[in-house]
């Protein structure tokens, strides 16, 4: 039997089993048809009732509550929790909520994506029509984009160019987590940069590309913090690093400062295999190439064999190899812990060659002409044109001054002096 259900859009069927003909809609409102769920008959068409009552129900025609909208900015929809999606053309529908992301619709930015949006529908309405909206693409990364180096890492004299000034873009140093806005040539400190054009209210940001921007002078501390520069310096913790591109690497094994032209000055640097160590209180300066300017009393160690240069020695430069040059002359003192320690006593502009033999471990000096040697309290040895000095004193030159005797060897040859 097909009975009223207490108003005039609502009905059910009661005594289960066998078949009944839906009659004609209300005509008191627009109507489009009889529903059990999203299941429709129309007026006149034959409903099977089945094992137990159903509940048919007239309904009108739902509409959109809102039609939806792309944020592009925001990379959202402006959906509903009242509204249903789809995919796959209708073949299949799931439930909104509020402004959901793009991506949740399979959206990645690389392909455009069509999604239909529906209000579902109701105890009184059907589902609405189905809103159609097409998610383009990304844009296609900007060219052209390149880097300039800074001068010191953490200076932040670096730059990005490339940038054309008609557009609008955003970079990012941590990989696309935050993005702030760029401009044409804005200076950065060193680092890997994704730069896109900047969303707009028409099109989503587009497609990065990734730039590096080094430093020409490369300051690596061991926790991996930036320097800060106060007046062109910045103080550097124990362990830090500096190198340019084709120099040695100086190591601070107890801290100091750097300039922003890339100078050093610590008590203590490390470049390549040479330490170089100012006494108590001192410091030792060294430049990007290798170069250190030492006072007097510092240490050069080369290897096992440690050089002190003379206290009253009016300072000294050591090269990344350990090799010194005493501008105003003056003495060192080498120990290898083998023996009596050697002074040598260099003339004003005089040097000291570091030799290192990588077969026996061995090292010798090779000094300027005009030197003196001396092993312990020994007699003093002259070099009237120079010669080398081992690590236990021995002399060896084409010609030596032993107190008031002169050796001599012949031309091409050498004399040998303990």
């Amino acid at each position: 039997t097909f009975t009223a259900g207490g108003t005039t859009d609502s009905t059910y069927y009661q005594n289960a089993g066998g078949t009944v003909t839906a009659p004609a809609l209300p005509a008191d409102t627009d109507y489009v048809g009889w529903y059990d769920g999203d299941t429709k008959y129309s007026a006149g068409a034959t409903i099977t009732v089945g094992s137990s009552d159903i509940d048919v129900v007239a309904k009108t025609k739902g509409t959109m509550s809102a039609v939806v909208s792309i944020n592009y900015k925001d990379e959202t929809l402006s959906t509903t929790a009242a509204m249903e999606y789809s995919t796959n053309g209708g073949g299949t529908w799931a439930d909104c909520t509020d402004d959901m992301e793009a991506s949740t619709f399979g959206w990645d930015g690389s392909k455009t994506v069509t999604v239909q949006f529906r209000t579902g529908s109701t105890a009184t309405t059907t589902a609405s029509d189905a809103q159609s909206v097409v998610i383009p693409a990304r844009l296609a990364a900007p060219a052209g984009i390149t880097a300039q180096n800074e001068t010191i890492t953490g200076l932040g004299d670096g730059q990005l160019t490339g940038m054309e000034e008609a557009k609008e873009y955003e970079c990012s140093s941590d990989n696309g987590t935050t993005w702030r806005t760029c401009t044409a040539n804005m200076t950065v400190t060193s680092g890997t940069y994704q730069v896109r054009y900047a969303a707009t209210d028409n099109t989503f940001a587009s497609e990065t590309a990734s730039v590096t921007v080094g430093a020409n002078i490369v300051v690596t501390t061991p926790d991996g913090t930036t320097p800060t520069y106060t007046d062109g310096t910045a103080t550097l913790p124990s362990g830090t690093t500096v190198q340019t591109d084709d120099g040695p690497v100086i190591t601070l094994p107890n801290g100091g400062e750097v300039t922003d032209d890339g100078s050093v000055t610590a008590g203590a640097v490390q470049v390549g295999d040479t330490t170089i160590t100012a006494p108590e209180g001192k410091t030792v300066t060294t430049t990007p190439n290798g170069t250190t300017t030492a006072p007097g009393g510092s240490t050069v160690e080369v290897g096992d064999t440690t050089i002190t240069i003379g206290e009253n020695t009016n300072g000294a430069t050591v090269d990344e190899n350990g090799n010194i040059t005493l501008p105003g002359g003056g003495t060192v003192t080498v120990e290898t812990g083998d023996g009596e320690p050697v002074t040598i006593t260099i003339p004003e502009g005089g040097e000291i060659t570091v030799n290192e033999d990588g077969g026996t471990g061995e090292t010798t000096l090779t000094v300027s002409e005009g030197s003196t040697v001396q092993t312990g309290t020994g007699p003093k040895i002259t070099l009237p044109d120079g010669g080398n000095v081992a690590e236990d004193g021995t002399v060896t030159a084409g010609i030596v001054q032993v107190g008031d005797t002169t050796i001599t060897a012949p031309e091409g040859k050498t004399v040998t002096t303990t």
